[in-house]
This record gives C-alpha cells, structure tokens and sequence, in this order.
C-alpha cells in the first residue's frame, strides 16, 4: 500500500512539473509567433485552469481521509463551502479588500498546501519529513509567484477591468515593488534550497519563476 501510494505522490508531482514545463513551452510560442495572446485567448486559458483547478481544490487531501472518523470527513467538506463562501462573499461586500484577503488566503493555502503534499510524499517512501523551515522556506514563493505574479503585470489591468474596476489597483503604487520582492524571495530561496539539497523544490519554484 505504501509502495502504490508513493507512486501516486511521485506521478502527481511529475505530472505537475510537465504541465507547468508545458505551458511555460507554449506561451512561448505563442508569444514568438504573434503579438501577443489576446484578451479572447487569455479568458480562455483562465477558464481551462479554473475547470482544472476547482475539482483539484474540492478533492485536495481526500486521499487521506478515508483513514480518519467519517465524522471528519463532513466536518472538512463543510468548512470548505463555507470557506468559499465566505470568500465570494467578501469579495462581493468589499469589493478591495475582499479581493485582498482571498489573494492572501490563497497565496498561504497553496504554498504551505504544496509544502505538506511533499512531507506526505516522504511519509509515504519512509523518508524524514522536511524541517519546518525549509516547508516555510519553499511554502512562501511557491504560493504567492503564481498567485501575485500575474497581477503585478502592467497588462492585467485591462482583465481586472472587465471583472471588476474596484480592483484594478489592488496593490495601489506598490505593484512594481511587490513585483521585485517576489522574484527576490524566490531566487533567495532557491539559492538557500540548493545549499540544502532540495533539488526537487528548486525545480519547482524555478518553473514557476
């Protein structure tokens, strides 16, 4: 069972790396070979991450649940909703900084959510889990380069627009600044990882860069 479990983590993380590899391929293509992907294409690629990423979210640490209380089980899809909820419903209230929170909010749950899939995947090959620093370590540029990233560019304003104009300047003059600190904290990391021979996180996080 441990065997066929870490074969799992091990494809899911290898599947990852391939289509992060892969969209980094095709943008570049696309960008080569046009003058830039429009606003049409852009709202479609968004969309196709979201009808990914949603069934991904709704299904994210189920594997091990079956091993817990079934009364767990409910408890943790029922705190989900709401925590959906309750997002749409800040955003929708307060408009800014709704917008503000869910981007902090997801930024800490996929980091620190991707930190602990690696330390059930040394679970499940017997290996010593990563110390807490290196988790923070990694947790914090893996979650916020792609959530802010994107965001700080010049040309994500015309699609912010289009959703909502209230948040258009969510970082207010600091887009540039939190732009730089981003790639800053990342490549920190990144140096500090390779010390500590976590080549796999490096990978990671120089992909998403």
């Amino acid at each position: 069972m441990a065997s066929s479990l870490s074969q799992i983590y091990s494809g899911a993380l290898r599947s990852s790396r391939i289509g992060v590899a892969a969209t980094i391929a095709i943008v570049a293509i696309l960008s080569s070979i046009t003058d830039g992907i429009g606003m049409s294409t852009q709202v479609a690629i968004a969309l196709l991450a979201l009808l990914a990423g949603i069934p991904h979210g709704a299904i994210d640490h189920l594997i091990s649940l079956p091993s817990r209380p079934r009364s767990r089980f409910y408890i943790y899809i029922v705190v989900y909703i709401a925590i959906a909820v309750i997002a749409g419903w800040a955003i929708a209230t307060w408009s800014l900084i709704g917008f503000q929170a869910v981007l902090l909010m997801s930024g800490l749950h996929f980091g620190f959510g991707d930190s602990s899939f690696l330390n059930e995947m040394r679970d499940s090959k017997k290996e010593r889990r990563n110390f807490s620093f290196v988790g923070g370590l990694y947790a914090i540029p893996a979650g916020f380069l792609p959530v802010l990233l994107p965001l700080t560019d010049e040309r994500t304003t015309s699609a912010l627009q289009r959703i909502n104009p209230e948040i258009v300047n969510w970082a207010g003059d600091q887009s540039h600044s939190l732009r730089s600190t981003l790639f800053v904290l990342a490549w920190l990391a990144i140096t500090l990882l390779i010390f500590r021979r976590k080549y796999g996180m490096v990978i990671d996080l120089a992909l998403l860069s």
